[in-house]
């Protein structure tokens, strides 16, 4: 059943059930919540599906298929979308969605990702960085990962400083995500910025209870 069809039933369930007659007005704005709630969750929970059913060119097909009817929506799919074609070695695609997704993070006051309870990036991550600059930061490194990749130097940095922007004004919920500190100090170090890659380094070795993955860079870098 269509998602028009579905919702259409559920409007003429509560219409009969009601003692009252429903004003056209009510009847359209309760017909658009349960389409556009409905109908927005279906390709996401179809790609979440495909995802874990180790489906993922389905899972990029179900959210190709998707017309998000809200910006949230759309922020959504991109990020979705950015990390299944990730995963799948496509990095030039999934650049391109994470930077759409970083846009239009830019453009909202609140991100709420994480309370989305069919999104694929409600990982360990989200759940254990609560808030919307856990989302922030998940789109920046994924994104850094993707350059690195594609040995496109600069563009890591650019978006390693926009993560170190999000840490340094998150700083105590953030402390423990030593996996986006190494990367970004990477970013520096590839592009030959030694002295911030030594700092970046030296911040990452404080907050790590065994600092020993970074003594070698840090005795390279320091020499």
């Amino acid at each position: 059943m269509s998602c028009i069809s579905h919702n259409r039933n559920r409007i003429r369930t509560v219409s009969a059930g009601s003692e009252h007659p429903v004003s056209f007005l009510y009847f359209i704005v309760v017909w658009a919540f349960l389409f556009f709630a409905g109908c927005a969750a279906g390709p996401l929970r179809d790609a979440r599906n495909a995802f874990y059913s180790n489906r993922p060119l389905d899972a990029v097909s179900a959210l190709s298929d998707a017309k998000p009817f809200s910006r949230q929506d759309s922020l959504l799919v991109s990020m979705e979308k950015g990390l299944i074609l990730h995963h799948l070695g496509r990095y030039e695609e999934s650049v391109r969605e994470f930077l759409k997704a970083s846009k239009q993070m830019a453009l909202q006051d609140i991100i709420r990702v994480g309370e989305q309870t069919l999104s694929l990036v409600t990982t360990d991550w989200v759940t254990e960085y609560k808030g919307e600059y856990s989302e922030q930061l998940w789109v920046h490194t994924y994104l850094m990962m993707n350059f690195l990749i594609l040995r496109k130097h600069d563009s890591a940095l650019v978006e390693a400083k926009k993560a170190l922007k999000v840490l340094e004004k998150h700083p105590k919920p953030l402390s423990g995500d030593y996996f986006t500190r190494s990367l970004i100090a990477l970013c520096y170090e590839n592009v030959g910025d030694i002295n911030d890659a030594y700092i970046e380094y030296r911040k990452l070795a404080k907050l790590m209870r065994d600092p020993s993955p970074v003594v070698s860079p840090l005795y390279r870098l320091g020499m």
